[in-house]
């Protein structure tokens, strides 16, 4: 972008004159870091001279955040115990964000072969960028194969739904 900026000034007080320019900003939803741009100001006309500061960077900062799985699938052994499953959010981390993390059974069922969520609700404090949930692993004495179950992020609130939004949970067996 470029123009031309004219500045009127009172030769009899010998008055500076100043401008503002405004340069309007898009807004976007994608998660990414600051951008940047010069504004420079250059050939003066009409005896005018530059100051000592003629460009000047401008910083739009990042202002989206979006949460998605850190990985999406997990291996663990049935007598583990649990299972680590992390989250991360990207991009303004200012505020704060919630998701929810949902399980669901597949060849694993809930109850038997791992512990569902009290709630499903995570919630990532302001400046928070990573958040890890435990879920227990059912260690039971039935002989059977390795098990699935699967997870899910959903409801994000103050943040956007990422990528990485499904997973699974692949339960070996030691039976």
């Amino acid at each position: 972008y470029s123009g031309n900026l004219q500045f009127r000034v009172d030769s009899e007080s010998a008055q500076f004159a100043s401008k503002v320019i405004n340069i309007p900003i898009t807004n976007d939803t994608r998660v990414e870091k600051d951008e940047l741009f010069t504004v420079e100001i250059r050939n003066p006309a009409g005896g005018a001279t530059l100051g000592t500061i003629a460009r000047a960077v401008v910083t739009i900062a990042e202002d989206d955040s979006a949460i998605e799985f850190g990985t999406s699938s997990y291996v663990v052994d049935e007598s583990a115990g649990y299972v680590t499953i992390t989250i991360l959010r990207k991009g303004n981390v200012s505020g704060v964000a919630t998701v929810d993390l949902n399980l669901s059974s597949g060849t694993a069922t809930a109850g038997q072969d791992f512990v569902a969520l009290s709630s499903p609700t995570i919630t990532f404090a302001a400046g928070e960028s990573i958040k890890t949930v435990q879920i227990q692993i059912i260690d039971d004495v039935f002989r059977e194969p390795d098990e699935l179950f699967y997870l899910s992020l959903t409801n994000a609130k103050n943040a956007s739904l990422g990528s990485s939004l499904n997973g699974n949970v692949k339960i070996r067996a030691n039976d």
